[in-house]
């Protein structure tokens, strides 16, 4: 316990008015030099670079807080490590009959990196309430992050008020309790994520186990981030991919939106969760850019899309969930050159409709328990590589598509798939279930259902095709292995 010291009364008064100004009242502010001794405190200075100068060992709640815009954590490659999940409460708590209650669809969860609004402490928007009210501009790298519920947590606003430090002009959108503020200029790069969050104790089947406890944890949660759209119409968005044809090549259109947040080059494994319900736990990255579930009308106000980000260059191994899961409000995000391998669920995907029209291309998935690529909204599919996926266990995941190499479901209408690769899968390597119309050419596979015949079938013809690396005339394990050395070797160098 700190030691108490005798002040007048004025100055004490004085002191107490700084802090809650500062909305740092029960937590320290960081040294730029972070040490152990620094656990648990509040990066408050606008636009600094706070910096490792060793491993953090951490027996707090939080291993460090955003509290201004513009502010830079670099690791230097030591350890933000917390006390372990065992040690720490990582259950939702605004979770009722099977669904989460208000938004963000989590609570401020033990983490080590939060950029949130926490109970005792606040980030930028002091109106915002605990889970929101993030900074904008905030950069996380070169740290390695293990021991906690969520190992990165960022949410803008749900309910944004008049009290926002400096907010981006655009990014607010709504009205009344239902406003909205988007964070923009985030960037999650080389850092190394694992062994956070707990095990799944939930029972029942997809889509409505029961979880007596809902660990509903991540890797990287991102809410309440993305460009917004210009209306509520996400074809407005300013990233938006230059249209006509629905297969137009992504790969083609213009450069990326200046304003996106960027996840790159992270690895990212041994990720605990609960992968059950409208916001399953359990991802490596989980991407919630625009809408939030609510209790009423979830349009109420204003329903604007955000998206424009970009999650690329990230190996995700051995999750409780998926890879990357997008969902409520996502559109025009830019997924690819990711490897997911070993996933409890999906490699790619969510069965959320209210999704605009995502990018999703050059991925390597491996051995996930369910679609490698799975949607339930048009999408622009390319260039995956999607195989070796298995059936799921019944009743142990949220949504039905058993092991596919891809998937998508009754609001995928418009879907293009082009130039994939998916074979080897348990179920079907192109699995249509409804039987929607979609756009499809030049993809390499044995087994499609409900839709035309696959254009190139494996093992005759690799014309379209480097994902048999070692040239057997099948894509069998050497060449995953294979392909994911060479991504290492020609990608990015991780910490330590």
């Amino acid at each position: 316990m700190e030691k108490m010291l005798k002040v007048s009364l004025g100055l004490m008064v004085l002191v107490l008015s700084v802090f809650l100004v500062a909305g740092t009242a029960s937590a320290k502010s960081c040294p730029t030099t972070l040490t152990s001794a620094d656990c648990g405190c509040v990066a408050d200075i606008p636009n600094q670079t706070y910096t490792l100068a060793g491993d953090m060992i951490c027996s707090t709640t939080y291993g460090i807080i955003i509290g201004a815009p513009g502010v830079t954590i670099d690791g230097k490659g030591y350890k933000l490590q917390g006390p372990g999940a065992a040690n720490l409460d990582c259950e939702v708590k605004n979770f009722e009959n099977g669904e989460c209650q208000g938004c963000p669809c989590r609570s401020p969860l033990p983490s080590g990196i939060i950029n949130a609004n926490t109970a005792t402490t606040n980030s930028c928007n002091p109106d915002a309430g605990p889970g929101q009210g993030g900074c904008d501009n905030v950069i996380i790298k070169n740290l390695e992050i293990t021991g906690w519920c969520n190992g990165i947590f960022m949410s803008g606003d749900c309910n944004y008020g008049s009290e926002r430090t400096n907010p981006v002009p655009g990014q607010t959108v709504g009205t009344g309790e239902n406003s909205e503020y988007r964070l923009t200029g985030i960037i999650i790069e080389n850092n190394v994520i694992h062994d956070n969050g707990a095990e799944c104790q939930c029972t029942g089947c997809a889509g409505g186990c029961d979880c007596d406890h809902p660990y509903f944890n991540d890797g990287i949660f991102l809410a309440q981030v993305g460009v917004n759209s210009a209306s509520c119409e996400s074809a407005d968005l300013p990233c938006k991919a230059p249209y006509g044809d629905p297969c137009t090549n992504i790969m083609n259109q213009d450069k990326p939106h200046e304003k996106r947040n960027i996840v790159r080059h992270n690895l990212i494994y041994n990720q605990k969760g609960c992968c059950c319900e409208s916001c399953p736990g359990g991802n490596c990255i989980n991407l919630c850019s625009g809408i939030e579930a609510r209790p009423e009308d979830p349009c109420k106000d204003g329903c604007w899309y955000a998206g424009c980000n970009e999650i690329s260059d990230n190996i995700c191994n051995n999750t409780g969930c998926s890879c990357i899961q997008f969902h409520f409000g996502s559109d025009r995000n830019r997924i690819h050159n990711n490897i997911c391998m070993n996933n409890g669920y999906a490699g790619i995907g969510s069965a959320c409709d209210w999704l605009g029209d995502n990018y999703i291309y050059s991925n390597v998935i491996a051995n996930a328990k369910g679609p490698g690529i799975g949607v339930n909204s048009p999408a622009h599919i390319y260039r995956n590589f999607s195989i070796l996926n298995k059936n799921a266990p019944e009743c142990s995941t949220p949504y039905d598509y058993h092991g596919c190499g891809i998937g998508f479901l009754a609001n995928a209408a418009g879907v293009c798939i082009k130039e994939n690769t998916c074979v080897g899968n348990e179920h079907a390597d192109i699995y249509n279930p409804f039987n929607v119309t979609h756009n499809k050419s030049d993809n390499v596979c044995y087994t499609a259902i409900n839709s035309s015949p696959c254009d190139y079938n494996a093992g005759v013809s690799w014309i379209k095709t480097r994902a048999d690396a070692d040239k057997s005339g099948k894509v069998t394990y050497p060449d995953f292995d294979i392909l994911s050395w060479w991504w290492n070797k020609n990608c990015c160098s991780l910490p330590r």
